[in-house]
């Protein structure tokens, strides 16, 4: 259990620290005035009555009831979980990668 809670803190880090540097990367390059549709999270459709969340993917035809807080906004939120459960496997999986090929040429050269 104190591995799972200590990868968990670390990956919390890592997140954080990747948002923070793909804000700052943002702000320098574009400017906040010039951010786009392509920089949308979440979109609210009141025409339609439909929320779609644009990380996961998830379109909920509720909106009434996202907004109220009922099970239309639990289920957009357990998907965005989801979604930020796999972009920390993801990590993992590329630091571990990156690891064991600095770990590899380490014993190539003292061999």
């Amino acid at each position: 259990k104190a591995w799972r809670v200590l990868r968990s803190k670390m990956a919390q880090m890592r997140r954080e620290a990747r948002e923070e540097e793909k804000a700052a990367l943002r702000v320098s390059v574009i400017g906040v005035a010039r951010m786009g549709r392509g920089d949308k999270i979440r979109t609210y459709n009141w025409g339609q009555q439909r929320v779609t969340d644009h990380r996961s993917g998830m379109t909920v035809g509720r909106l009434g009831d996202v907004l109220e807080g009922g099970e239309s906004l639990d289920a957009v939120m357990e998907s965005v979980r989801g979604w930020l459960r796999d972009r920390d496997v993801e990590a993992l999986v590329a630091d571990e990668a990156a690891e064991a090929k600095r770990s590899s040429r380490g014993r190539k050269k003292t061999s």
